[in-house]
């Protein structure tokens, strides 16, 4: 993603490295926190979490497996009560939503070839 206003440093540490990782495979991250500001901030939750806007052109499904095997690969244990992927989608405004819940950067294991891409 090549967004000039993206600065990683305005993120919260938590997941400051996990957003990087995503947005270098592709996503586009609109909304992340580690959980940590759920008493001082009023829209956030009590749980890491990243939120990725998919246009209905890139087919939220893919995008979604594609998200989800992402993170299984890089170590990430998927679970019912907590750790996962979820996929909405407004027919209005035609844009899905998908949100990558309870996990934090060091549950995710980044590695990067010689070039820096992710694995």
């Amino acid at each position: 993603m090549t967004d000039s206003s993206f600065n990683p440093d305005d993120l919260d540490p938590g997941v400051r490295d996990l957003v990087v990782w995503l947005r270098d495979l592709g996503f586009d991250t609109t909304d992340s926190g580690d959980g940590s500001k759920v008493d001082t901030m009023e829209c956030a939750v009590p749980f890491p979490m990243v939120a990725i806007r998919v246009r209905r052109d890139e087919q939220p499904q893919v995008r979604a497996n594609y998200l989800y095997e992402m993170l299984r690969r890089a170590g990430v244990e998927f679970d019912l009560d907590g750790v996962g992927v979820e996929l909405s989608y407004d027919p209005h405004d035609q844009i899905a939503v998908l949100v990558v819940r309870g996990v934090m950067s060091a549950d995710v294991d980044m590695r990067r070839d010689a070039k820096g891409k992710p694995l």
